[in-house]
């Protein structure tokens, strides 16, 4: 398993045993089988296959993590504000790093 590099890069290479270029269902249950079931791994395949090919490309898992990093900020944004640590407007500010008033993707990284 990948212990120290979590890249995209390295993941999609460590799963992609064959090196088609695409990582096959199988590819993904070796690959997770110690830590998910096979239901939550067909699951997981099914979410990230977005095209429906019964396979996953390269491109399809860098969108598949970035919604999920997405969600992940989005949902720690909400429990500091709900925590009363931070206001939305606390929040805004700190991430519109241009003050241009509109937070644009650049501005989250």
């Amino acid at each position: 398993m990948i212990k120290n590099d979590l890249s995209l890069e390295h993941i999609f290479a460590y799963l992609d045993k064959d090196k088609s270029q695409a990582i096959s269902i199988e590819e993904v249950t070796r690959g997770f089988q110690s830590i998910l079931n096979d239901a939550e791994i067909l699951k997981l395949f099914m979410t990230i296959d977005s095209d429906g090919s019964k396979s996953i490309n390269y491109e399809e898992l860098v969108v598949a993590f970035k919604d999920v990093h997405t969600n992940y900020i989005l949902h720690k944004l909400k429990q500091a504000i709900t925590m009363g640590n931070l206001t939305p407007e606390k929040v805004f500010n700190a991430v519109d790093v241009d003050s241009s008033r509109q937070l644009d993707v650049v501005e989250f990284n």
